[in-house]
């Protein structure tokens, strides 16, 4: 048996281990990095100038053919027109307003008795007057009357007892030309129509009034 006194245990423990105390190092903080605000700014509003500029480019675009398109439709298809004298009376009254029909010419002739707007030759400006005379036709003033191609003509819309002359009150034959109607005012008395001026050529009738 062996004995336990000559074992080669430590009879001394070791010297504690000694810890060092070291001062702590203050934190370094460091700022957080930077939202980047202005160049969102930035791309905000230049975003809302190309928005902005693309609606005012629209209006502009809108308006242009707003009046392009107006102008369109009072050329070529209809327009507002108000009567100026007595030339029709009475079956317009000055200041009477009617919707010009330029389209109505497009795809027929001007018809006897149609009322139109011709371009006044003995002036500038345009004139109501009703188709009397077609294209080649012969027309014969006489006392008052007037008489297509040998025939008397009827014209229920003037008032009763209206006389048509010509300005220098002779009987005469007329021949309207081709492509030429002869126009007259419905106030025979007062009308200065194509008994002065002569027959006026298709080109120079505008449209058709609807009375």
């Amino acid at each position: 048996m062996k004995n336990l006194t000559n074992n080669s245990l430590p009879t001394q423990l070791g010297e504690p281990h000694r810890w060092e105390e070291r001062p702590l190092s203050p934190l370094t903080l460091r700022p957080p990095p930077p939202t980047r605000t202005e160049g969102v700014k930035s791309r905000g509003c230049s975003l809302w100038r190309r928005n902005a500029q693309r609606q005012i480019l629209g209006l502009i675009g809108l308006t242009v053919l707003c009046i392009f398109g107006y102008y369109l439709f009072s050329r070529y298809v209809a327009t507002a027109v108000v009567v100026q004298g007595r030339s029709m009376m009475p079956t317009l009254q000055e200041g009477d307003r009617f919707i010009l029909n330029r389209w109505s010419y497009f795809h027929r002739s001007p018809h006897r008795g149609d009322l139109v707007v011709v371009k006044d030759p003995g002036h500038t400006d345009y004139a109501v007057k009703r188709v009397v005379g077609m294209p080649c036709e012969a027309l014969h003033f006489k006392r008052g009357t007037i008489l297509v191609n040998g025939k008397y003509l009827l014209e229920p819309y003037l008032a009763s007892g209206t006389q048509t002359f010509l300005p220098d009150s002779r009987e005469k034959l007329l021949v309207v030309g081709k492509d030429q109607y002869f126009v007259l005012g419905d106030n025979r008395a007062n009308s200065e129509d194509s008994r002065y001026y002569g027959a006026v050529h298709r080109s120079q009738i505008i449209g058709s009034i609807s009375k």
